[in-house]
């Protein structure tokens, strides 16, 4: 029996509903590694699911990934071949950021094929087209646009990884305008400045189905979070928004604070790796005092900055005596479940005050189960340390 077939046997006896190839780079075949079987015929291009989703259309495979599996511009347009006829597929990720082999080439070409196609059949509830080498041409963005704009049933778009742009950006917040399924969307590491955050925050001001918005290692800087700001004061659905390693600082943090006195929706926050200072957190930290919504907040700092000093960790622990919502604190380049974490942080010995209102916190806020405190300084880790001695279910990492 030939690979193909053996292969297609296998997923018909077991009647997968699911297939999650992410793992299969790492398994070996007679010594061979399996990116190496990639260039095999039956299977080079991708096209072993394409037949299958096109031979078994009524099957009951609803979800394909490629996680870190780089297929070629042939096999992506195979497989949005077969989408034609393919009734039960609802869930296809294509994400390439993983190249084991230079003989697997780019898929742009094949991506938007599939984007073309489903803007007809209309049945995917979930598409990521990760790395995929979209951008950066107007015409690119366009085509994004055009399928956020008609789809009827989409609630997960994922394009992290592409060269977007601002011209995508602002193509796909005019979609939003219109757009009323879609819920999570990821725009990752795509080039978007300033001008494209104010676009999508035009668009989150007029949008009511938005949960879930990404638009982390972009370039945002201050003028785009202040735009971002301004939208949360009138959206009422985001709950998640991610602008880590954006190139934020202070100025920024404090047009964001200023929307979380107002906002009553938005649970999670992610503001890692900016250029957030002292200010910047005093601001985000009296925001807390009133903020009773927002369950997770990341001001993980930095490694090449100061971080937040001793003037914003003093402000933080005001707010943790008060704020009784908050449940995951990161101040480090760590996430860790209703923790605080401070680590990279810089709060040394001449934090003394810091380290004391931290300290005081700790004995009064509840919330908090996990607390790291590596390279705070001596001073620090033997303040904390006596504050949460005997204190039980509270984990100390230094």
């Amino acid at each position: 029996m030939s690979g193909r077939k053996a292969f297609i046997e296998i997923l018909k006896k077991h009647r997968l509903t699911i297939a999650d190839l992410r793992a299969m780079n790492t398994f070996q075949f007679n010594g061979a590694r399996f990116y190496e079987l990639l260039n095999q015929e039956w299977w080079a291009p991708g096209q072993a699911f394409a037949w299958f989703l096109k031979t078994y259309k009524n099957g009951v495979l609803k979800r394909l990934d490629f996680n870190h599996i780089k297929i070629s511009d042939e096999g992506a347009k195979a497989l949005a071949s077969a989408l034609n006829v393919n009734e039960t597929l609802t869930d296809l990720n294509l994400d390439g950021s993983w190249r084991p082999h230079p003989s697997l080439g780019h898929s742009r070409d094949g991506a938007l094929s599939i984007m073309r196609v489903e803007r007809h059949r209309n049945k995917l509830t979930s598409l990521g087209l990760i790395n995929c080498d979209i951008g950066p041409s107007r015409a690119d963005a366009a085509e994004i646009a055009d399928f956020v704009s008609v789809s009827e049933v989409l609630e997960t778009l994922s394009l992290t990884d592409n060269f977007i742009g601002n011209d995508g950006a602002v193509a796909i917040a005019e979609a939003l305008k219109v757009n009323r399924v879609l819920t999570t969307l990821n725009l990752e590491n795509n080039g978007i400045c300033s001008e494209g955050a104010a676009a999508l925050g035009k668009a989150l001001e007029v949008n009511g189905k938005l949960k879930s918005l990404s638009l982390s290692l972009n370039g945002i800087r201050d003028a785009g979070a202040a735009a971002i700001a301004e939208a949360l004061r009138f959206n009422g659905v985001l709950t998640a928004l991610n602008i880590n390693c954006n190139k934020i600082g202070d100025r920024g943090a404090k047009a964001l604070a200023s929307a979380l006195h107002v906002n009553g929706m938005l649970k999670t926050l992610d503001l890692g790796s900016n250029n957030i200072g002292g200010e910047g957190a005093v601001a985000i930290a009296d925001a807390l005092q009133n903020n009773a919504v927002l369950t997770t907040l990341d001001l993980s700092g930095d490694p090449y900055t100061s971080g937040i000093g001793p003037e914003g960790a003093s402000a933080i622990a005001e707010a943790l005596k008060v704020n009784g919502v908050l449940t995951t604190l990161n101040l480090s380049e760590n996430y860790i479940s209703t923790s605080l974490n401070l680590s990279e942080n810089y709060i040394r010995d001449e934090g003394a005050r810091a380290v004391a209102l931290l300290a005081s916190a700790l004995r009064v806020n509840e919330g908090l189960k996990i607390l790291h405190i590596r390279d705070c300084g001596y001073s620090f880790c033997k303040a904390i340390r006596a504050a949460v001695q005997g204190r039980v279910g509270f984990k100390l990492e230094e």
